[in-house]
C-alpha cells in the first residue's frame, strides 16, 4: 500500500523539519518540505501531495496566494489544503473560527496528533467524495 504523501510549506525551516520527523516516525508518512513558498507549485507537480499544511504568513507569498496559484494548475487543483498559522491558540480554533479562505486551519502550536486527525479526517472525507 502506497504511503500518504505530505507537503508542508513554511519558511520556518525548524518546524518543517520536525514535523516532517514526527509524521515520519509517527505514521510512516511520505513527507515533503518546502520552505520557499515560490517553489510550492513546480515541487507540488512531481510531488502530488495527498494533503498539504500551508503557513498563513510568509516572505515571499501569503498562503492563500499560493493556494489561489496551485487551484490554477490542474496537476494538483483538487489536493486538500489545511492552513497552519501561529496566530491563532486552539482555544480559537476550538471556539468555530477553524477556516481561512474556506480552508481548514490549525494551530502551529498544536499538538502532532492532531496533524494526524487532521489528516486521517481530510483524506477518509475526499475518499467520500470520489465514491
Amino acid at each position: 500500500m502506497p504511503k500518504t504523501r505530505i507537503l508542508i510549506v513554511d519558511d520556518e525551516a525548524d518546524f518543517t523539519q520536525t514535523v516532517k520527523f514526527y509524521l515520519e516516525e509517527t505514521r510512516g508518512y511520505a513527507v515533503e518540505t518546502i520552505n520557499h513558498a515560490s517553489h510550492t507549485v513546480s515541487f507540488a507537480r512531481k510531488f502530488r501531495p495527498d494533503i498539504i499544511f500551508m503557513d498563513v504568513i510568509m516572505p515571499e507569498m501569503e498562503g492563500p496566494d499560493v493556494v489561489r496559484l496551485l487551484r490554477a494548475c490542474e496537476e494538483v487543483r483538487e489536493t486538500p489544503v489545511v492552513f497552519l498559522t501561529a496566530t491563532v491558540t486552539e482555544e480559537e480554533i476550538a471556539a468555530g473560527r477553524g477556516i481561512i479562505a474556506g480552508h481548514r486551519f490549525l494551530a502551529k502550536a498544536g499538538r502532532i496528533q492532531e496533524l494526524v486527525n487532521c489528516i486521517d479526517e481530510t483524506l477518509f472525507a475526499v475518499s467520500q467524495k470520489l465514491c
